[in-house]
């Protein structure tokens, strides 16, 4: 943990040892730096993606609908939905249903 507050949070040994520092002040700057280092990879992204733009490249055929980096912060996308019907026969195939 100190590792994390001096190194990665820049806090002085004297900031994290403060008396008046707090377990909440921790997680607030370790948010704070997340959201930071996701703000720098979403800058990334779009400079490449300005870059690809800028050289005639169209993202959109080539990568089909993603973008040029995915981010963990990226909504997940969307599983179909199974239908009843498919399920039946998933649950059939690995012997956990014998239809009748």
């Amino acid at each position: 943990m100190l590792d994390y507050a001096l190194g990665e949070l820049g806090l002085l040994p004297d900031q994290f040892w403060a008396a008046d520092f707090t377990w909440n002040d921790l997680e607030r700057a370790s948010r704070g730096y997340q959201l930071r280092q996701t703000r720098e990879w979403e800058r990334t992204r779009q400079h490449g993606e300005w870059m690809a733009a800028f050289w005639g490249v169209d993202l959109k055929k080539e990568l089909k609908g993603r973008r040029l980096l995915d981010l963990s912060t990226d909504p997940a996308p969307a599983k179909p939905k199974e239908t009843d019907t498919e399920f039946l026969a998933r649950m059939a195939s690995r012997n956990y249903y014998r239809p009748n």
